[in-house]
């Protein structure tokens, strides 16, 4: 039996693959968006209006960026296993569990050090499927 008895419109394959590239840039966005207000902002600010040492801070804060960058070793593993989909709702489950783990003990310095790990490893995966999507002759160009 033959695959296609006739030839695929490439147009509607560049279309649904770029309406998948914006949906997913957005996304991307919106992660970056919240991740630059928990890590960047957030943390930083605690130790001016919190008991919270500086220590603690550094520490979620670089907790943070190593796990994320160790996330970046196993995730092309976890993706060729279990695929986008589940991997990508996992860490958008992490993600929010993070956050809101923050909203529920905003003074707690274990919760702020694990939900900043938590946040790192939520992010990899989206960042490893964008760079996965480029394509490989084009990559300069449209990653700026």
């Amino acid at each position: 039996m033959e695959r296609f008895l006739y030839m695929q419109d490439s147009s509607l394959n560049n279309y649904a693959n770029h309406k998948n590239f914006i949906l997913m840039l957005i996304i991307l966005f919106l992660m970056e968006f919240a991740r630059g207000m928990y890590i960047l902002s957030y943390i930083n600010f605690l130790p001016t209006v919190t008991s919270i040492a500086v220590a603690i801070t550094s520490l979620a804060f670089s907790i943070h960026f190593i796990a994320d960058a160790s996330t970046n070793f196993v995730i092309g593993f976890l993706l060729k296993k279990f695929g986008t989909k589940i991997v990508l709702t996992t860490g958008f489950i992490l993600a929010f569990t993070s956050l809101f783990l923050v909203i529920w003990f905003p003074a707690s310095p274990f919760v702020i050090i694990f939900s900043a790990m938590m946040l790192g490893i939520a992010v990899s995966p989206i960042w490893v499927i964008m760079l996965s999507s480029v394509e490989e002759d084009k990559r300069g160009k449209q990653m700026g």
